[in-house]
């Protein structure tokens, strides 16, 4: 049997759901690289000699818990990363991108975790993976404060 259509005679059933499962599927999949949520950086930052250093002066959301800063890195080993504040006043430094999907990830300060907002994954303050559907922890970099400054080691 061909699969040959012809314009002439009616889709066979068989035909018909076969173009509706692939048709769905391709919007199904672009759908998903439709809706990854990327986040502007709030500062970029140079990596010198394996480590960066920003202001808590330029950037006061990391005087409080629950606030936090996505740097954007030049000549690091990830692009972007999100610096936050605890409740406990700890600063810490993941990866932003999930690991399901690549959607940036956001702090939820209120419940001291990391959530995707694209499709629901969580990570607890060291990365590491709550729920999914990713299964993969992001990455997490040291963190020291000195001063008026925060210090990020990443390589």
């Amino acid at each position: 049997m061909s699969d040959d259509v012809d314009p002439a005679r009616p889709a066979s059933r068989r035909t018909f759901l076969r173009a509706s499962v692939l048709g769905a599927a391709a919007m199904a999949g672009s759908g998903c690289s439709l809706f990854v949520k990327k986040r502007a950086p709030d500062a970029t930052a140079r990596v010198e000699g394996g480590a960066f250093r920003i202001s808590l002066a330029d950037h006061p959301a990391l005087r409080t818990p629950g606030g936090s800063v996505v740097v954007a890195l030049e000549g690091g080993p990830e692009e972007k990363l999100l610096l936050f504040r605890r409740p406990g006043g700890d600063v810490s430094a993941l990866s932003i991108e999930c690991t399901h999907l690549s959607c940036d990830v956001e702090y939820a300060g209120g419940r001291d975790r990391i959530v995707c907002p694209c499709h629901g994954s969580e990570y607890d303050p060291w990365g590491r993976n709550l729920k999914g559907p990713a299964d993969e922890p992001l990455s997490s970099y040291r963190v020291a404060v000195e001063g008026d400054a925060i210090v990020v080691t990443v390589g």
